[in-house]
C-alpha cells in the first residue's frame, strides 16, 4: 500500500468516526438527558476495513452504562448497534459493554455539567 493509498484511508477512517460520533450524540440516555457521546459512555470506536467492500468498515463500539443495573440495559446497546449501522461507510457493527472503568460523572465534559446543574 503506497502512501497515497494509506493517506486516503485514514481520511476515511477520521470521515467515518466523525460522522459515528454525530449519530451517536442522537441517542439519549432515557434516565439523564443528554446524548451518550457527551455524557460519556462511549470509550472508544474501532474500524476495521471490510472484507467485502474496501469502502466501509466494520464499526466496534466499545461502551458502558451509568451502571451494571441500569435500566436500559437491553435497549441502548441495541439502539447504538442500529444507529451506528446507518452510516454508510459502515457495514457493520458490534457494541461490547464494559464495566471497567466504571462510569463517573467525571467523564462528563465541564459544559455539559453546567448544563446540568452538576457545578
Amino acid at each position: 500500500m503506497g502512501i497515497t493509498q494509506v493517506l486516503n484511508q485514514m481520511s476515511k477512517t477520521y470521515t467515518t468516526k466523525t460522522e459515528i460520533i454525530s449519530l451517536l450524540q442522537t441517542i439519549i440516555d432515557p434516565e439523564i438527558p443528554v446524548d451518550i457521546w457527551n455524557l460519556g459512555l462511549v470509550y472508544g470506536i474501532n474500524l476495521i476495513p471490510s472484507k467485502d467492500n474496501p469502502d466501509q468498515f466494520e464499526a466496534e463500539i466499545i461502551m458502558t452504562l451509568t451502571s451494571p443495573s441500569c435500566p436500559a440495559i437491553d435497549i441502548l446497546p441495541q439502539q447504538v448497534q442500529d444507529t451506528v449501522e446507518l452510516c454508510q461507510s459502515v457495514s457493520s457493527c458490534e457494541v461490547h459493554l464494559v464495566w471497567e472503568p466504571a462510569w463517573s460523572t467525571d467523564l462528563i465534559p465541564e459544559e455539559v455539567k453546567i448544563q446540568l446543574g452538576l457545578i
